[in-house]
C-alpha cells in the first residue's frame, strides 16, 4: 500500500513506513470567539491500511494578538483490519501562542492537556502535549516557508489500556508551507514519531504527512 523507504536499522526498534493526512480549518464565530476542526487519517506499511483516525472540534477565545485558548473533544477510532477495534474520547485544553521572531523564524507555541476515556475500562488517562513550530519563507515577503515543529507527549498516569507514565512519545516534522488557494494552505512534509515503551521494543513511524488547512 505505502512505498518504502529503506531505513537504517535501529537496535530493538520496530519501525513502519506510514502517510498521515490531516484536514483542518479555523475561523471567527463571532468577534473573539473562535471555532476549529480537524480529521485525521493515519495509514500503515505493516498493517497495509488506515490503522487509526481522529475527529477533533474546538471553540477558542481569543485573548489578544499572540493568545488563544480552546478547549475541545476527540473522537479517536484504532482499526486493526477493515472494522474499528477501540474507540478513545478525549477531553482537551488548548493554548496556543505567538512567540515572535528570532532569526527570520516566526515562532509558535501550542500547550495541550488531554484526558483520554477508552471504551470498556475506568482509568482516565491524563496527558500533557507541548509543541514547538518554527517557520521561515524561502524568501523575504514570500509565502512558500520551511516548516520545523517538535511535539512532546508527557504523560502523568499509567492506565489498564496501556497509557505509561513519564515521556512517553515524540513528533519532529520537517517540511514545507505553501498556499494552495486564498482560503487553503498546506504543508508536506517527512514525519517522525518515536515512541518509548516500557515492556516491548521502542517504536519509530516514519510518515509521509500532509496537511490541508482552510480559513473558514
Amino acid at each position: 500500500m505505502l512505498a518504502l523507504t529503506p531505513f537504517p536499522a535501529l537496535a530493538g526498534v520496530d519501525q513502519d513506513a506510514q502517510a498521515w493526512l490531516t484536514i483542518s480549518g479555523s475561523g471567527s464565530i463571532a468577534g473573539p470567539v473562535m471555532g476549529s476542526f480537524e480529521l485525521i487519517g493515519r495509514a500503515s506499511d505493516d498493517q497495509n491500511r488506515i490503522y487509526e483516525t481522529e475527529a477533533i472540534v474546538h471553540i477558542g477565545y481569543k485573548l489578544s494578538k499572540a493568545a488563544t485558548v480552546w478547549v475541545g473533544y476527540n473522537r479517536n477510532t484504532l482499526y486493526r483490519g477493515p472494522l474499528p477495534t477501540g474507540h478513545e474520547n478525549r477531553a482537551r485544553e488548548q493554548l496556543n501562542l505567538n512567540l515572535g521572531k528570532v532569526a527570520g523564524f516566526a515562532i509558535g507555541s501550542r500547550t495541550l492537556l488531554e484526558q483520554r476515556f477508552r471504551n470498556g475500562s475506568g482509568d482516565v488517562g491524563v496527558r500533557l502535549r507541548e509543541q514547538i513550530k518554527l517557520t521561515r519563507p524561502f524568501r523575504e515577503g514570500g509565502k512558500t516557508a520551511l516548516v520545523l515543529w517538535h511535539d512532546s507527549n508527557f504523560s502523568f498516569n499509567s492506565t489498564d489500556w496501556g497509557q505509561q507514565a513519564g515521556y512517553e512519545r515524540m513528533r519532529n516534522f520537517a517540511g514545507v508551507g505553501f498556499p494552495i488557494a486564498k482560503s487553503l494552505k498546506a504543508e508536506f512534509g517527512y514525519l517522525n514519531q518515536y515512541d518509548f515503551r516500557k515492556n516491548a521494543p521502542d517504536r519509530m513511524a516514519h510518515a509521509a504527512s500532509l496537511t490541508l488547512s482552510f480559513a473558514l
